[in-house]
């Protein structure tokens, strides 16, 4: 009962928070002497699907009839491993709303089974941020994360990119099953 879309307007406030939060907490070890290291948070993206996913809510009701047919019609030949099929009918479902996570994520993932791995990137990085259970970083807390280090780069703030470390090691350059146990705890080589 707890989901909470990409475009809902309370994350903006969530996000400044936790900015001031980070702020507050570097300000605090600076005047104690003390450095700090920040990362950026990785998370399985290429083997996790989202945990769960909302259309929009201005959809006709007919136009949800038909993303509907089309989703499950793409599920259908995803499961005969008809790939190209599939995605095929995802696309369609896409055009009438492509904010449903997991819509974005079977589409990626036919794509990457079907040897279009550029293709799938793009579709496994929108169906985390469009994960309306939020049990995963998104790349705007990332991007929190950095400029607070930028911010204060003179005052013993340092950065750790631990995203391009650990996709640099990853097909596709998407974190995945090798590195994690399930969505954010990694495994030993991780």
């Amino acid at each position: 009962d707890e989901q909470v879309r990409h475009d809902d307007q309370g994350l903006k406030q969530v996000y400044r928070h936790f900015e001031q939060n980070l702020k507050d907490i570097c300000q605090t070890a600076h005047d104690a002497g003390a450095e700090v290291i920040l990362s950026n948070v990785v998370c399985n993206i290429r083997d996790c699907p989202p945990f769960a996913s909302l259309l929009r809510e201005d959809l006709l009701e007919s136009d949800k009839e038909k993303w509907e047919n089309l989703y499950r019609k793409g599920v259908i030949l995803e499961q005969k491993k008809e790939f190209d099929q599939a995605v095929l009918h995802y696309q369609a479902a896409a055009e009438i709303d492509d904010t449903f996570a997991e819509l974005r994520y079977r589409m990626g993932h036919c794509l990457d089974l079907a040897g279009k791995k550029v293709q799938a990137r793009p579709h496994y990085l929108a169906s985390r941020q469009l994960d309306t259970l939020r049990f995963r970083v998104d790349d705007r807390i990332n991007e929190v994360v950095q400029s607070v280090t930028e911010y204060k780069t003179k005052k013993g703030l340092y950065f750790v990119d631990a995203v391009s470390s650990l996709s640099e090691q990853s097909p596709l350059h998407l974190p995945g099953k090798t590195l994690f146990y399930e969505h954010v705890h990694l495994t030993f080589k991780g």
